[in-house]
């Protein structure tokens, strides 16, 4: 009996020990879980104050100019583009005429590049609606044939909704037949920037407006001429101005239009 209890007492005490210093590490992890949960707190706070200050910097980037014809907003927008570089290429074509084999095509990975108009997320999803953030800011689609503007074949122009931007002009305005307004070409060589879109199969061309960098669709080379492309355009990124309408306002960087 006394060796067994000699034998018990030997057990126990490691086990004992061994306890002890398990509660002892587990004590010390929990300490150390809430320092670090404390100093992300503080950190989080400290971030969230920088964002803030980026965004309210990055808000005041971007001011609207009352315009009064769309050339006037075309010639106000290309000002803005003139020296806008991507990977040492123009971000766009500054000219007067379109041409298909003259558009500035860029790589995929460069879409997330600074266009000259910059607002915080924040400030889109007050300019937009859900849907028009969806497709504009996050590449969307919106279903075919839900666009009103789809059907719509009277003179005017078609404004970006993101930066009020003219981009397309009834001229040029076809029934694809596909459920998206489409048309050849857009209304100024520099109006639109490309980039391309891998595919499972093939690689797609992204077009967007070229101040904000805003998703508008995609061209296709199985438009009708003259030009032989299809740009297939979102409804919901753009705002139809009937002839002798009142252009809406351009969003530019700054406030500067001299």
């Amino acid at each position: 009996m006394t060796g067994n209890k000699r034998t018990k007492a030997h057990i126990g005490r490691p086990v004992a020990l061994f306890l002890l210093v398990a509660v002892s590490v587990l004590l010390m992890g929990l300490g150390i879980a809430t320092i670090m949960a404390q100093s992300a707190d503080h950190s989080g706070q400290g971030s969230g104050a920088a964002s803030e200050r980026m965004a309210m910097s990055s808000t005041r980037n971007a001011a609207g100019v009352e315009v009064s014809s769309w050339q006037q907003s075309a010639e106000l927008a290309r000002r803005h583009l003139r020296n806008v570089q991507v990977d040492g290429r123009p971000l766009v074509r500054i000219a007067t005429q379109y041409s298909v084999d003259r558009r500035v095509i860029h790589e995929e990975r460069w879409r997330g590049m600074d266009f000259p108009v910059q607002l915080s997320e924040e400030e889109w999803r007050r300019r937009l609606s859900p849907e028009q953030y969806r497709i504009i800011r996050q590449s969307g689609t919106e279903r075919a044939f839900t666009s009103e503007l789809d059907s719509i074949y009277e003179p005017g122009i078609y404004y970006s909704r993101a930066t009020g931007q003219p981009l397309f002009s009834s001229e040029d305005k076809y029934d694809s037949r596909t459920g998206w307004p489409s048309f050849t070409k857009p209304i100024t060589p520099d109006a639109i920037a490309y980039f391309y879109e891998a595919s499972f199969f093939s690689r797609h061309i992204e077009v967007v407006d070229s101040l904000s960098g805003a998703h508008l669709g995609h061209v296709f080379n199985d438009g009708p001429g003259p030009t032989g492309q299809r740009y297939c355009i979102n409804g919901e990124a753009l705002i139809f101005v009937p002839a002798g309408g009142e252009p809406p306002e351009l969003l530019v960087p700054g406030a500067e239009t001299n």
